[in-house]
């Protein structure tokens, strides 16, 4: 896949430039394990009070819990944290809300993998952008530390146009053996087959 000109972020930075913005994530942040029967209800993976079943990777930002709302600020663009969680998932829909302020973008990984053997033990794969930039790319899909963009929103005007900025957006996430579909804000975002990663 070709990047298009844009770089990840869609501009350039210099740490002058850089400044703390928040990410929020709400305290819905649910799972449903579809290789199971239809009728298993929701799971939360956040319990609203801590970090208990995540761990915090790469970047040097320090996640929090503040009023019940999992709170990251961005120290910077660059190095980027994520937070993963300790269960590997496979078939999956994953449901959430989330916020996120100042000029920088974040995303959700989809099965996202961290080995010592790949990217310097650093944590990759598909990642759903939240993107802030006037690219308006949220929705989409970038494989980070690997083909890059993979669903670029370009010329799909009404996924573009689902994602509020610096406000309360809600996501859905379907990855079904190797279908992935996107929703943002209700507004259907993506669709890709893909079977490089059967799980994370």
């Amino acid at each position: 896949m070709s990047k298009r000109g844009f770089d990840r972020v869609g501009r350039s930075y210099n740490s002058s430039q850089v400044k703390t913005a928040l990410l929020v994530m709400v305290v819905f942040l649910v799972i449903a394990a579809c290789n199971r029967v239809p009728e298993e209800p929701w799971r939360a993976l956040f319990n609203g009070e801590d970090l208990s079943g995540w761990e915090i990777l790469d970047g040097e930002a320090k996640p929090e819990v503040l009023q019940g709302i999992l709170t990251v600020r961005q120290i910077d663009t660059s190095n980027y944290v994520y937070l993963m969680h300790t269960e590997t998932f496979s078939d999956f829909i994953l449901e959430l809300d989330a916020k996120l302020s100042g000029e920088l973008n974040s995303g959700i990984l989809i099965r996202g993998i961290r080995d010592p053997r790949l990217n310097n033990g650093l944590a990759h794969g598909f990642q759903m952008e939240i993107d802030q930039s006037e690219r308006k790319w949220t929705g989409g899909i970038y494989e980070e530390r690997g083909r890059l963009w993979l669903t670029p929103l370009d010329g799909h005007r009404e996924a573009m146009d689902a994602y509020k900025v610096s406000d309360w957006n809600h996501y859905r996430v379907e990855a079904i053996q190797d279908t992935f579909k996107i929703w943002v804000n209700e507004v259907p975002t993506t669709y890709l087959i893909d079977g490089k990663t059967s799980s994370g």
